[in-house]
């Protein structure tokens, strides 16, 4: 008697549920009741190159029927007619439509009135896919108004069959430098679905004059020449641009040599700032040129060595340290140097002028000059 129950309980609740599932999932339950009429299903739309047993997968297995009482509307399961389909070639890229023909069965529902279990569903297979790379889409570079892109058939889209008929583009329109995604759609049956192609506004090449280096000492480095640029005119830009972009000079620009004499930049490394700048791109000037001299060394510490008179100029002087070379080159003075006093007499306190010197050592000596105290005593 309990499991009884149990069961009663157990088989109402399934019940219960079969007949609420179908409203709140969209699928109906079997037609019960006497047969009114069979609502023939929905176009089906389907890829194309879809193998045929895929489009018979596809077909519904049901249809809805409207009963008596319409409380019992519901579904009628159907059998296709699978040679309906013999005619379709799923190597044909073209769009292909069939008409399939089908009969229903009752299942528990009643047709007192000999209503007709024929029925029938449309299928389509659409044309084969657009491909983006049967079309092209041009760049244009920036000038400062709005552009709108041209779409072209590719090679690869003429060899497809694809021709100015078989589809639309949508119109989109650009200004700045970027991308924009052109929609080509198709039309017709030939094809189907829609693809993007890139739009893309490229940035406008422009110049730079009056750009001059700043003279400088021989420092041994390549990169740290510094630019000026208070003359500088950029060439090129649009006119609504021109308070919109800024030249921006380097003060590492690299030189052809670190060596002494008039260098030709070859890194400027010149950049543009400003609202409009990013639809620039500058070209880096190839005739800047940079003056750099010799660095000027000092002797520090010479002493001049007292003597017996002689009857000579001569003056032995000792010590002395080289002062300014740059660091890790190797410069020495080539010899010790030698002092001259103005008159050969004997005295006191008398003032040694120093002569010039010559530099020697493994780094090129062109690139320095040496200062000498102007006397020692």
């Amino acid at each position: 008697m309990k499991m009884f129950k149990k069961i009663t309980v157990v088989t109402f609740a399934m019940a219960l549920l079969f007949n609420i599932l179908p409203s709140l999932t969209g699928f109906a339950a079997a037609a019960t009741g006497e047969l009114v009429s069979i609502t023939a299903p929905k176009e089906l739309v389907l890829d194309n190159g879809i193998a045929k047993a895929d489009i018979i997968k596809a077909l519904p297995k049901t249809v809805d029927a409207v009963m008596n009482p319409t409380s019992s509307n519901g579904t009628l399961d159907i059998k296709w007619t699978e040679t309906d389909l013999d005619k379709y070639d799923a190597a044909i890229k073209v769009a292909q439509t069939f008409e399939v023909k089908g009969t229903a069965t009752l299942g528990t529902a009643t047709n007192p009135k000999n209503v007709p279990l024929d029925s029938k569903i449309t299928v389509k297979i659409s044309g084969q896919p657009l491909k983006p790379e049967w079309f092209s889409v041009a760049s244009k570079e920036y000038n400062g108004a709005e552009q709108t892109p041209v779409v072209a058939i590719t090679q690869e889209g003429t060899k497809a069959g694809v021709t100015a008929a078989d589809y639309d583009a949508n119109v989109v329109t650009a200004t700045e430098v970027g991308k924009k995604d052109v929609t080509i759609t198709a039309k017709g049956d030939k094809f189907s679905k829609e693809v993007k192609v890139p739009f893309e506004i490229t940035q406008k090449p422009i110049t730079v004059t009056g750009v001059t280096g700043v003279a400088r000492e021989y420092n041994g480095k390549l990169n740290d020449i510094a630019l000026e640029g208070k003359s500088a005119v950029l060439v090129g830009l649009e006119t609504p641009d021109i308070a919109k972009v800024t030249l921006v000079t380097s003060a590492q620009a690299t030189a052809e040599s670190k060596d002494v004499g008039k260098r030709k930049i070859t890194e400027p490394k010149l950049t543009i700032i400003g609202a409009a700048s990013k639809n620039y791109k500058l070209t880096q000037p190839t005739d800047i040129t940079v003056d750099i001299a010799p660095k000027a060394l000092t002797v520090t510490g010479l002493v001049a060595t007292d003597r017996i008179y002689d009857g000579t100029k001569a003056v032995a002087l000792t010590k002395g340290v080289l002062e300014g070379v740059v660091d890790k080159e190797d410069i020495t003075l080539k010899e010790q140097p030698k002092g001259e006093i103005a008159s050969a007499d004997a005295g006191q306190n008398i003032n040694v002028t120093v002569p010039l010197v010559e530099l020697a050592g493994k780094s090129d000596t062109k690139n320095y000059t040496v200062t000498l105290p102007t006397y020692v005593t």
